[in-house]
């Protein structure tokens, strides 16, 4: 039993004609299910790799602010360091503002930039990933690289990834899951301010993990092995799944993959199962 990669990301908004602009005609995602007026389902936004962002268009509710338990930016592939450079004329050009176009601490570039509540985002090039399809846009998002999220102490979080949900790691405070082109991140930051995490629009709300049709059950003993507080398999709109708090409060969710095309994408490319079985030093708590 293994998890597969990142199922989706789940944000918050609060004008469902600016997220339909800007991550379809912006950022040139394909628009998925398309959710129905005055129900609170999301809009759900598709990359090639079959990695999704589902956006919940909430008017409504107040600004929320990152934090200290909360994922803070979604990280994006791209497949050249010419498609970055495409992607910093190109986001200036359509009225986004590029907040920074930098190499990182591991000798990549990285653009980074916001939608129009404030969810942060970056762009990545990642010349091994899986490009384009024959006759697609070569400066095309790829999908989902992995997200970055704050912790005032990564160490219980780092030791549940690496010990118990398959992750490796790649250096400080960084977690990979799976190899090669398809390999998902999960970096783990201090905030510099000590305050929690409040979700509202401009936020992100969770991550959902990608597991195998069927696997839900079993992942959600396993949670409870490790003395988390977790949620029963709750049927939804998009099919069953669990949720569960990992140390530091930042909401996971454990979902199965569709039996699509994009969905046995993610299946073909996913990690061999973990050989450790790890207990963690501290209990999950819900926040």
């Amino acid at each position: 039993m293994r998890l597969l990669g990142i199922h989706h990301v789940a944000a918050i908004a609060a004008n469902r004609e600016l997220v339909e602009t800007f991550y379809g005609a912006t950022l040139g995602l394909q628009q998925g299910r398309v959710a129905p007026a005055g129900e609170d389902r999301p809009l759900e936004f598709l990359a090639p790799d079959g990695s999704a962002l589902h956006v919940y268009v909430r008017p409504e509710e107040r600004q929320g602010r990152t934090g200290h338990g909360g994922i803070y930016r979604v990280v994006w592939r791209v497949g050249s360091a010419e498609a970055l450079e495409h992607w910093s004329r190109r986001l200036p050009a359509l009225g986004t503002p590029v907040i920074a176009f930098r190499s990182t601490k591991r000798r990549r570039q990285a653009l980074h930039f916001c939608d129009p509540d404030g969810v942060q985002h970056e762009l990545i090039a990642e010349p091994d990933a899986a490009g384009p399809a024959d006759g697609a846009d070569p400066h095309a998002i790829l999908g989902i690289a992995g997200v970055r999220a704050y912790a005032r102490n990564p160490v219980p979080t780092g030791d549940l990834l690496a010990g118990r949900l398959g992750f490796t790691g790649l250096g400080e405070r960084v977690l990979a899951l799976g190899e090669g082109p398809s390999r998902v991140e999960y970096r783990i930051d201090v905030p510099l301010r000590p305050r929690r995490a409040r979700p509202g629009t401009g936020t992100i709300h969770h991550v959902a993990w990608a597991c195998a049709p069927g696997d839900e059950a079993a992942w959600r003993q396993r949670v409870i092995g490790m003395g988390a507080r977790v949620t029963r398999a709750r049927r939804g709109h998009t099919g069953s799944s669990i949720y569960f708090r990992e140390p530091s409060g930042v909401l996971f969710e454990v979902k199965p993959v569709a039996s699509t095309d994009a969905g046995r994408r993610l299946a073909e490319a996913a990690p061999a199962p973990p050989t450790t079985e790890l207990r963690l030093p501290l209990p999950l708590t819900a926040a």
